[in-house]
């Protein structure tokens, strides 16, 4: 069934509660009329960056899937607000398989009843301390397969604890000794290290 309330863009596709887009370049220019009745918001293969407000009328969002996109940087904060801001009662992200190669300060404040964060396949080389900062609610935190050589005292700051954590794939050659003091851990997804 194609999008008829709220009316989609031509390269949306809507069921019930859930709209699909492919190659749609601007997040406002997917839904006119109340996307604030979504709860799956999925966009693959047109985004290329994404605004600090851009989510601002899709507070009911439950699970976003941004994956497969051309994304250099999901860490815009502008006036005390995040890109995720409006997305509080969001279970679920996946940012995976875009060009993210840095996650900066507050990077996913607004998120605070976050379950998984996908964020797989980038390129990510530098996180901040403070990064993760508000995830208390994670569960799994997926950073498999990037470019991740350094794990720093104070990159998990801000979560509680995880379910699991993914690390495989990435060519981790120093890790500060206190890196995971600040986080239970039940099951960490490397091929090279053990947390005891």
């Amino acid at each position: 069934m194609l999008c008829k309330m709220p009316k989609c863009h031509e390269r949306c596709m809507s069921i019930g509660l859930a709209v699909s887009c492919d190659k749609v370049y601007f997040i406002h220019d997917i839904i006119k009329g109340k996307p604030n009745s979504i709860r799956y918001l999925k966009i693959k293969r047109g985004l290329s960056f994404i605004k600090t407000l851009d989510f601002q009328n899709f507070s009911a969002v439950l699970y976003l899937d941004i994956s497969h996109n051309y994304l250099l940087s999901i860490c815009h904060f502008r006036d005390n607000a995040s890109i995720f801001d409006s997305l509080n009662l969001a279970r679920s992200v996946d940012v995976s398989e875009n060009r993210v190669t840095r996650l900066s300060e507050f990077c996913f404040l607004g998120l605070f009843s976050l379950n998984d964060l996908i964020l797989q396949g980038n390129k990510i080389n530098r996180i901040d301390t403070g990064a993760f900062w508000g995830l208390e609610s994670l569960d799994t935190l997926d950073l498999s397969f990037n470019q991740i050589s350094i794990l720093k005292n104070g990159y998990f700051q801000g979560i509680e604890t995880l379910v699991f954590l993914n690390l495989h794939g990435n060519n981790i050659k120093i890790m500060e000794s206190d890196v995971f003091s600040v986080i239970i851990i039940k099951y960490l997804g490397s091929p090279s290290y053990r947390v005891c």
